[in-house]
């Protein structure tokens, strides 16, 4: 048994809570303290005390299998636990045990709140630069994040560009352009990640003149087999 899981059972009849060693781990208990179902009351942050007499609930008044989260302040720091429970009945259908496992998440948790919180520092930093910022998966050729209006004054969002088939973004391009930006994207799968490749070409929205633009472009991602994607 892993130190960030823990098992549990619950005997309906005998009014009994029997932990593995893994959920006094978790809860910073000493093993063999008596526990049962309202411990996660005891425990449960101030925010999650609904969430904590829920399950309660399940084992004293309503079996039946769940899945929940609960933050619980235990061991000295608030921890996120993922709770799964099943119901064990007799042959009549009678619930006899509520069993299932505790497993924390924190550290887990904490790694997607620091991902999302990097991606919005970094989303707010391109989206007050002058400049047009383009991320296009060269597989598709298509403009998969757009940071602002590429077009002077054409009321074209970002999202509706993104929200183009790969074809309609590509019909943006002039057509004496096309086999330029074709080579320029081509020239991608023979540089190296810190070269800057670039090119200039003529575009227009759907409604709009048409506008020169200077592309630079550089490979920031790569497939398992190290080529650009």
């Amino acid at each position: 048994e892993v130190a960030e899981m823990g098992s549990w059972e619950f005997d309906i009849e005998q009014n009994k809570f029997l932990w593995s060693d893994g959920m006094y781990k978790i809860f910073g208990l000493e093993q063999g303290t008596e526990v049962q179902p309202e411990t996660y009351l005891d425990f449960a942050a101030p925010v999650d005390l609904p969430v904590a007499k829920r399950i309660v609930d399940i084992f004293r008044v309503d079996a039946h299998p769940f899945v929940e989260t609960l933050h619980v302040m235990a061991a000295n720091k608030t921890k996120i636990l993922k709770i799964k429970g099943t119901v064990l009945r007799n042959e009549m259908g009678k619930p006899l045990k509520v069993v299932g496992i505790d497993v924390d998440v924190t550290s887990r948790a904490e790694s997607e709140q620091a991902l999302r919180d990097q991606s919005h520092f970094v989303s707010n930093v391109v989206n007050t630069m002058p400049v047009t910022v383009r991320v296009i998966n060269l597989d598709t050729r298509k403009i998969e994040y757009l940071n602002k209006d590429p077009f002077n004054r054409a009321h074209v969002t970002p999202d509706q560009v993104v929200q183009m088939d790969p074809k309609e973004q590509a019909g943006m391009v002039h057509t004496d352009d096309v086999p330029g930006v074709r080579n320029y994207f081509d020239t991608f799968y023979a540089l190296g990640d810190d070269f800057v490749n670039t090119i200039e070409y003529r575009a227009k929205p759907p409604k709009g003149p048409w506008e020169w633009f200077r592309a630079h472009g550089k490979v920031f991602k790569r497939n398992e087999r190290g080529i650009p994607t």
